[in-house]
């Protein structure tokens, strides 16, 4: 990754990065459009930062990309009566120093307002989502390390696998790790949109042998989120011969 090239694919260690609120989607009642802009009712007292976004997103069906430890210690705004997702969420986070940004219509990552970010440079979590500002990765340890491998290494499964090269398609899927570094267990939480090419990602997920084993207390599962390029995003293929 050079410059101001980000990786598309992003690695979470808890689930209430995007688990909870993608098996909510498996009961979808057949609504479509942009979640975003679609009106509801709200009851949000106010409450600790990371329970409300928690209860935002099972409740809108959205993604929610979040640093926890930046959420630690933050209440939320009251929310009662009816909005689009994106004006609850700015009475959600209203005073916590935290702004919601759409990288997709159903998909938001949190991270902290612009003045925020001059007045504390060290907490910032960029849009970028490095291996650094990955949910859960200081949770219990430092994991940045081994997050970037996994990141690097699953780009590059990726790449060399014509039917899962990335591009204009959203992959969120679980791995379970072994002792020794392979995947024993992985998991997609929703369909890319072609049957072939979930299968191919499947049975490259399955085939994954890390270079080494998870550290001790590295949290699992690890939740993989693939965007597709654009915004700023990019997946290069090139460096590993794709």
């Amino acid at each position: 990754m050079t410059g101001a090239r980000v990786l598309a694919l992003a690695i979470c260690l808890t689930l209430q990065c995007a688990i909870p609120m993608r098996e909510a989607r498996a009961g979808d009642d057949g609504q479509t459009g942009n979640a975003s802009l679609r009106s509801m009712h709200y009851a949000l007292p106010a409450q600790a930062l990371a329970d409300a976004l928690d209860a935002f997103g099972r409740m809108t069906r959205i993604l929610i990309v979040a640093h926890t430890p930046m959420l630690t210690g933050r209440m939320s705004g009251p929310v009662n009566g009816d909005y689009s997702a994106q004006e609850a969420l700015k009475l959600l986070l209203a005073d916590t120093g935290l702004q919601a940004t759409f990288s997709g219509a159903d998909e938001v990552v949190i991270e902290p307002s612009p003045v925020t970010q001059v007045s504390s440079p060290d907490t910032t979590t960029p849009l970028a989502i490095n291996a650094s500002a990955v949910d859960g990765v200081m949770t219990g340890g430092d994991y940045r390390a081994y997050v970037a491998m996994i990141q690097t290494r699953l780009t590059e499964a990726l790449c060399l696998t014509p039917l899962a090269r990335p591009g204009n398609y959203r992959l969120v899927a679980q791995l379970r790790i072994d002792d020794a570094g392979a995947v024993v267990r992985s998991k997609l939480i929703e369909s890319t949109g072609m049957r072939q090419r979930d299968a191919a990602i499947g049975q490259t997920l399955g085939k994954l042998v890390f270079d080494s084993p998870p550290p001790p207390g590295f949290p699992e599962p690890v939740t993989i989120l693939l965007r597709p390029p654009g915004g700023g995003v990019d997946t290069d293929c090139s460096q590993f011969g794709g």
